[in-house]
């Protein structure tokens, strides 16, 4: 055994200034600054997929820090990160419900696009982590400029609550309009104004994402110390998957959406060589999944039974734009 560990230990020593001229390695850290919003769908099967109700949990802002790493062999370049965001408030939670979807499922359109109930709450984003991986090949086709291919996987968790309640619920138990149906939520005389103290947790949202990528980057090499690279990619096939949690009724819905080539995203960036090893990038980020679309489940807080519901689906999505300053040290 100690022969063994002896020659692998001397093969390792003669390889390795071989193998770390041959690799080129990186590690930096960054700061980004993300204002975007996640988005909950019902939609009601038996009413055309209609809109049943909608939620929008904004990310206004979000403080993120960064860590990346990347090693490459010649042309090809296996890149890796992970991000952290900062626990803060970070804008309001939009809850809205068309109520004549659900009671009237035979309703006209007009009808259906009326909005009965409508409140927000404040919104606190208590945790968010990510994870990426890419890998890439350059094609150098002149010393100004190369395109890069890329192959890519992002991961995001992240961990929402909703604080207070206000607005206004139109009073489907007592009145309807004179067509029969539901009015808007803010009409006068007809509707209930709902107030909950902000020391109230009245919903909560706890997302997994799992994004593949593939895309195109082209680099412009502007002079000896600036590089402008512009990269877009579309995502092949992503799902979300999402908890949310009604605290004030109790109950729980679990949705398990997915979808094909309908996310996206774009960057463009500007990298300054401040010598062999260091180096300082800003970078502009825009991100989308699209709407995922799926199946949804309930069960009521405390339970571990769900039910499939059978009659309604579930949406979801993200958008965000990104702009990050970043530090880089190339071995």
């Amino acid at each position: 055994m100690s022969k063994k560990f002896f020659l692998t230990s001397v093969l390792l020593l003669l390889f390795f200034p071989a193998l770390t001229t041959a690799l080129d390695f990186s590690l930096g850290g960054s700061l980004t600054v993300r204002t975007g919003h996640q988005g909950e769908y019902v939609f009601e099967p038996l009413s055309h997929d209609r809109l049943l109700s909608y939620l929008e949990w904004d990310e206004k802002p979000l403080f993120i820090v960064g860590l990346a790493g990347s090693a490459g062999y010649k042309n090809l370049k296996l890149e890796t990160g992970a991000n952290l965001a900062i626990p803060t408030e970070s804008g309001i939670v939009k809850d809205l419900d068309y109520m004549n979807v659900a009671d009237f499922p035979s309703c006209p359109d007009s009808i259906a696009e009326i909005l009965t109930y409508y409140t927000e709450s404040l919104c606190r984003t208590n945790a968010l982590y990510s994870f990426n991986l890419q890998l890439s090949y350059t094609f150098t086709l002149n010393p100004l400029f190369s395109l890069v291919p890329f192959l890519g996987y992002d991961f995001q968790h992240s961990d929402q609550s909703a604080w207070g309640l206000e607005g206004f619920y139109y009073d489907i138990n007592k009145y309807r309009e004179s067509n029969g149906y539901y009015g808007w939520y803010y009409t006068e005389g007809h509707n209930t104004k709902k107030y909950r103290s902000q020391n109230v947790e009245a919903l909560s949202l706890v997302r997994d994402y799992h994004t593949t990528w593939l895309g195109l980057a082209a680099s412009f090499n502007l002079n000896e110390k600036v590089t402008l690279t512009a990269k877009a990619a579309l995502s092949p096939y992503s799902a979300i998957k999402s908890l949310d949690s009604h605290l004030l009724t109790g109950s729980l819905f679990y949705d398990d959406t997915h979808s094909w080539f309908t996310g996206g995203k774009a960057s463009l960036s500007l990298d300054y060589k401040i010598d062999f090893h260091n180096r300082l990038f800003a970078r502009l980020d825009f991100f989308a999944t699209g709407r995922n679309d799926g199946m949804t489940y309930s069960a009521n807080i405390g339970s571990s039974k769900y039910t499939a519901n059978m009659y309604s689906h579930a949406g979801a999505d993200l958008q965000t734009w990104d702009f990050t300053l970043g530090y880089k040290y190339c071995f």
